[in-house]
């Protein structure tokens, strides 16, 4: 039993100790677990601060990594950027630099290809250098003053010829600006230059054509006299001068006599020479200080200024007419040419322009109608003839459209016998409103503004129809004779023309006569004797009309193709009373005869000159003796009466 509970004792004890031991290590262990639950707790903290960090570093470093490659994009942008202004500057043909003032001495720090160039330098040679080492001394003041303006206020423009290297001179136009260093201070300037050379020349073309526009608007491209334009601007200033208050103001107008024949016949190139010859020998006819005008055509204007009295305009168409007696030496020929002039004197005769333009030119019309080659002073009388031509002259340009003229037939006949041997046609024109006006009036207007080609055209044509319709109705063997002017005889087409008109008319040209004044052959005889024997050689008769009131010479009618000579009725009005116009008349009668022509005397109205001019040798006549100029119905009943 001892044994027994010794050995529980002992199995006690020993159990006690194991479980002490137990205890202690349990103890132990759940500090351990303590320790290690506060180390992993600790740890796990440390690895999330380690994450965050962690996460936070990755972020920033991503950043950066943004960021320099940003940079890096930013730089290579730049640098195409760089590249491509680069390229922009190398590819101008302006010339770019930029030097460095910041030690005074204005050393090139860049430049481009244009301005490399220029120079004839490497880029190396250019770069550091100043501008001696490339222009003279004159030019490197030039230079340097106008950086200096530009460094001083910020930009400056210039203009400055110099020299490239293959020695040509060249103008640059130059821009210069001024930049500043990192701390703002002004450093240097940079310059932009521009061959401005071929711009300056096609300005300078383009200023001389301009001038020369100008001077075309105000004057004559022929004779280089100054124009309409010119004349009306000068008299308008003129006449607001104050000088006026104690000197004068006269417009003379010239006309040419007969220059439409002269064109008409030698052609427009001749024409031209005429004016400009015309435009000297009046330039040397007035004062510098005068005006003269060429208004067109044949006109001119001379305007004298600061004249003390009207006498002074007087003298000098006295002087002009005086010149114009010479003949003007062309180019292959001599030709006499004569002009008209009027006279109009501010303030009498205008105050206004338009006034005296207008009085000097009714005063050179009056000029003309008094025999032309004269000159006339405006008097107020004038004006009113002046206007009434213009009205006229308006009303003709309508008058064939509105079938206003008409042609009646003047008998020709033989005086012993009364046969009816021919008539002569004769335009007459009956107005709308005016009635009739006697063919004095109006043909010597057409001959001056040329419609006189018109109408005689007209009067051919209608000649050639009513021909063949009284061929017709039985008058078939008489002559019809029409009145042609020199304008149309010395017309280079009026051959053509009439050769047109006889042919579609179906008109027998040996019945035609072309009567031609006398003073035709005065003007250009030998164009006229070219021009009658193309006529004759059609089988057209040619008759020299109202002769004797002419200035031909006797030695030239035997060289034309003519048929008959008409003696003027200015002749035959006062034969039986007036011996010297019978002996005019015998000597025509006699010329006649003796050059085997044909001779018809006109304006016979009794029987006592009739008688005369039959006892002279003259069988033909003309004149309401026989009859008045008729309709070609009462020719058809005048041949019947007379059988």
């Amino acid at each position: 039993m001892v044994a027994y509970i010794a050995y529980y004792l002992v199995l006690v004890g020993f159990t006690l100790a194991n479980n002490r031991t137990y205890i202690a290590r349990l103890r132990l262990s759940a500090e351990n677990q303590s320790l290690m639950d506060a180390l992993l707790e600790e740890a796990s903290s440390r690895e999330e601060v380690i994450a965050s960090r962690t996460s936070e570093l990755s972020l920033s470093n991503k950043q950066l990594a943004q960021q320099i490659s940003r940079r890096k994009e930013l730089e290579r942008r730049t640098q195409q950027d760089l590249e491509l202004l680069n390229s922009v500057i190398n590819a101008t043909s302006d010339l770019i630099f930029y030097k460095d003032y910041a030690a005074n001495d204005g050393r090139y720090l860049g430049c481009n290809e244009s301005f490399i160039n220029f120079l004839g330098r490497a880029s190396k040679d250019i770069i550091r250098q100043t501008d001696r080492q490339f222009f003279s001394e004159k030019e490197v003041k030039l230079i340097h003053a106008t950086d200096h303006i530009a460094l001083k206020e910020g930009s400056h423009v210039v203009e400055r010829w110099m020299e490239d290297p293959q020695g040509h001179r060249v103008l640059l136009s130059i821009k210069l600006s001024s930049f500043n260093d990192t701390q703002g201070n002004v450093r240097g300037v940079v310059g932009i230059a521009r061959d401005i050379t071929d711009q300056k020349k096609t300005e300078e073309t383009l200023r001389f054509q301009q001038r020369s526009l100008e001077h075309l608007a105000h004057h004559d491209a022929l004779t280089g006299l100054p124009n309409r334009l010119y004349l009306i601007d000068k008299l308008n200033h003129a006449l607001l001068s104050p000088d006026l208050n104690t000197a004068s103001l006269a417009v003379l107008f010239l006309d040419l006599d007969h220059f439409k024949d002269i064109n008409d016949s030698l052609g427009h190139s001749l024409g031209d020479e005429v004016l400009r010859a015309v435009s000297r020998r009046l330039s040397a006819c007035v004062r510098k200080a005068d005006v003269i005008a060429r208004l067109g055509g044949d006109e001119f204007t001379i305007v004298l200024q600061g004249i003390g009295s009207s006498i002074i305009a007087v003298e000098v168409a006295q002087k002009i007419l005086k010149v114009f007696q010479e003949p003007l030496t062309l180019s292959d020929r001599t030709l006499n040419v004569s002009t008209s002039i009027g006279i109009s004197v501010s303030p009498g005769d205008g105050v206004t322009t338009e006034e005296l333009l207008r009085n000097a030119d009714a005063a050179m019309y009056r000029a003309k109608r008094s025999g032309r080659n004269t000159f006339m002073h405006y008097s107020p009388d004038m004006t009113e003839r002046a206007l009434a031509r213009l009205s006229m002259e308006s009303d003709m340009h309508t008058a064939l459209a509105r079938g206003e003229f008409h042609v009646a037939y003047q008998p020709q006949v033989d005086m012993r016998s009364g046969e009816l041997m021919g008539v002569e046609a004769l335009m007459r024109w009956e107005h709308s409103t005016r009635g009739n006006i006697p063919p004095e009036e109006f043909i010597p207007i057409a001959e001056e503004n040329g419609l006189i080609l018109a109408m005689g055209s007209w009067v051919l044509e209608e000649v050639c129809a009513e021909q063949k319709r009284l061929k017709n109705a039985g008058l078939s063997d008489i002559r019809y004779a029409v009145n042609v002017s020199g304008r149309q005889l010395l017309n280079p087409e009026f051959l053509a023309l009439v050769e047109h008109i006889v042919s579609t008319k179906d008109c027998s040209g040996s019945q035609l006569e072309l009567e031609i004044t006398e003073s035709v052959l005065l003007h250009e005889p030998e164009l006229a004797a070219k021009a009658m024997q193309s006529f004759r050689e059609m089988g057209i008769a040619i008759a020299i009309d109202d002769f004797g009131t002419g200035y031909s010479s006797l030695a030239y009618l035997k060289q034309y193709p003519l048929n008959r000579l008409k003696i003027d009725a200015s002749f035959v009005r006062d034969i039986v009373v007036d011996p010297d116009d019978r002996a005019i008349a015998q000597t025509i009668i006699a010329l006649g005869n003796a050059l085997d022509l044909e001779v018809i005397a006109e304006g016979v109205e009794t029987e006592e000159q009739r008688a005369m001019l039959v006892s002279d040798g003259c069988s033909l006549g003309q004149g309401y003796l026989f009859s008045k100029p008729i309709s070609p119905a009462d020719l058809l009943v005048y041949r019947s009466s007379q059988r």
